[in-house]
């Protein structure tokens, strides 16, 4: 809590919760218009309603503490015509109890540890087990952010593409963050790539919540926050992506080309030509390049991953006077 904040007196940090809690409660202009006008007159009063933006969305992660849990029961119990008044009353009581009194609580709570940074280059594949028991293996090119905290377990998927394992524990939900994307697992088998519309996540086992993650303006534009949209929920045996205009699409998948990674193998089903090309540079550090004068063509196939050569063979077969121009560096399929 800042010390400008501190400093108001009780009587008028009481008035301001309770302007900043029926703004937000109701979002009508006129009660938006008396809070402006309230935090204008001071501006400690800025930093007051700073404070109670910022408790406001850490205030649900204290909901089973017991002092919490009275306070909650004290509102809930109110009744009668005096209702209104006296149920902002407590409730704003309860806003600035939390702020001033138990801030480190909270943080507690809302604190991640530091995020633990995992990637491979180029043809490398690891695995790691995480301390929940959860377990990563990460491809080629591959990179994750691992952010435990107390109530929620989060990996960012930052590129390329990882299989999933989850330890069921649904008080503590486990989810990874990919692209905008949010995948919310609870006892879970899935497998997860960034693509160029957005990712593609392919479910082995279990069930998970898709939700893509909006940035919005806070309350009054003091912080940006983040909306969850609901996007999709997978069972088992169903894989979701992404078109070019980057429009949701389910549909059933091989279980076996998804996890053909895991044992050095690439397998395409119908995938265009850029796309697969996208997918074999990912295991090669000699990248394999496609002429935009050859036309469009889909690949069918299974290739050994970093061969890039052998592949780029393959494909040149199936167009129209396409040769190979072949150096330290790259594999042009170009034009003849």
């Amino acid at each position: 809590m800042s010390q400008q904040s501190e400093s108001l007196r009780e009587a008028e940090r009481e008035e301001g919760a309770r302007l900043f809690l029926r703004a937000r409660e109701t979002g009508s202009d006129r009660d938006c218009r008396e809070l402006e006008q309230w935090v204008a007159e001071d501006p400690e009063r800025r930093m007051l309603l700073r404070d109670l933006d910022y408790i406001w969305d850490g205030v649900g992660s204290l909901e089973n503490e017991p002092q919490v849990m009275q306070w909650r029961d004290d509102i809930e119990s109110v009744s009668g015509s005096g209702r209104g008044r006296t149920y902002l009353a407590l409730a704003a009581s309860l806003l600035l109890a939390v702020a001033f009194g138990s801030v480190s609580l909270l943080m507690s709570h809302r604190e991640a540890e530091t995020a633990q940074l995992m990637a491979t280059s180029i043809g490398e594949r690891t695995e790691a087990t995480l301390e929940d028991g959860s377990t990563i293996l990460l491809d080629s090119a591959s990179e994750v952010a691992v952010e435990y905290s107390r109530d929620v377990r989060q990996v960012r998927l930052l590129r390329g593409q990882a299989w999933f394992r989850v330890a069921h524990n649904p008080d503590r939900p486990f989810q990874v963050v990919a692209d905008g994307e949010e995948i919310r697992a609870l006892g879970t088998e899935f497998n997860v790539a960034v693509e160029r519309a957005g990712p593609t996540v392919s479910l082995i086992k279990g069930r998970v919540l898709v939700s893509h993650l909006e940035n919005r303006e806070a309350f009054f534009g003091l912080r940006d926050r983040t909306v969850k949209l609901p996007v999709a929920t997978l069972e088992a045996g169903q894989q979701l992506s992404y078109n070019s205009e980057s429009q949701p699409r389910i549909r059933t998948f091989d279980p076996a080309a998804v996890s053909a990674w895991k044992k050095g193998r690439i397998i395409f089903e119908d995938l265009p030509l850029d796309k697969a090309i996208a997918i074999v540079n990912r295991y090669s550090r000699r990248s394999v390049e496609l002429d935009p004068q050859l036309p469009p063509i889909r690949m069918t196939g299974v290739f050994n991953a970093g061969d890039g050569l052998a592949f780029a063979r393959t494909a040149a077969t199936y167009l129209p006077n396409a040769r190979l121009t072949i150096n330290e560096k790259s594999i042009v399929i170009q034009k003849d």
